[in-house]
C-alpha cells in the first residue's frame, strides 16, 4: 500500500547522527524506500510508529508517496494515543544534509 507523505504525521524528530542520516538519505536516493513505514490511525490521523527517519529522508528527497503498513496499538514502544504526540526537535545539522 502507498500513502501520500503529507497524510502521515511523525511521532518523534530525528534521533540519529548526521552521518547516519546522510547514509539513509543516500541509500533511499539510490534504492528507494524498501521497508514500509508503520502507522496507527487515531481520529482520522495517521501517526508513524515505525519509520520516522525514513519519513524525514523521503521529505528531504521530495518523495511524495511511500510504502506504508497499518498496525494497531500497542506497537513497539507506543502503548496508547498519548505516545503519538510529537516530541523533541529537529537537530541542527538537518538543513545541511544533501
Amino acid at each position: 500500500e502507498l500513502a501520500e507523505l503529507s497524510s502521515l504525521r511523525p511521532t518523534h524528530y530525528i534521533t540519529r547522527s548526521r552521518a547516519q542520516m546522510q547514509n539513509l538519505v543516500n541509500d533511499i536516493r539510490a534504492n528507494g524506500i524498501k521497508e514500509s513505514l508503520q502507522y496507527v490511525e487515531s481520529s482520522g490521523t495517521k501517526y508513524i510508529v515505525g519509520g520516522n527517519h525514513r519519513y524525514f529522508a523521503a521529505q528531504k528527497l521530495g518523495i511524495n508517496k511511500v510504502p506504508v503498513q497499518k498496525v494497531e496499538l500497542p506497537y513497539a514502544g507506543y502503548k496508547n494515543t498519548y505516545d503519538l504526540m510529537l516530541e523533541g526537535k529537529m537537530p541542527g545539522f538537518w538543513p545541511f544534509i544533501k
